[in-house]
């Protein structure tokens, strides 16, 4: 069965930059949210479901295991890095 992706979360302080992307998602019907703060997305990733989580690259190393550990713990759909910090 395949399931469609409505919400999405956007990580990291280059994300901010990336407000084409978010008005791009929103038009697709994606709810968004972007969160520069590593530390609040964990805390939204505890607390809410999303199915797809953008980060920048740029992260640290270890602020991207948190991350990735937090999605398998809390069983998230998927965890996809890519260069955002452009403004693709």
């Amino acid at each position: 069965m395949r399931v469609a992706l409505t919400t999405v979360l956007m990580v990291g302080k280059g994300m901010r930059r990336a407000p084409h992307l978010e008005r791009y998602l929103k038009g697709k019907g994606w709810d968004s949210q972007v969160e520069a703060s590593i530390g609040q997305a964990l805390s939204m990733i505890e607390n809410l479901r999303f199915d797809l989580i953008l980060s920048c690259v740029k992260l640290e190393h270890s602020a991207k295991l948190q991350l990735i550990s937090s999605l398998v713990e809390t069983g998230s759909s998927l965890f996809f890095s890519m260069a955002l910090e452009y403004g693709c």
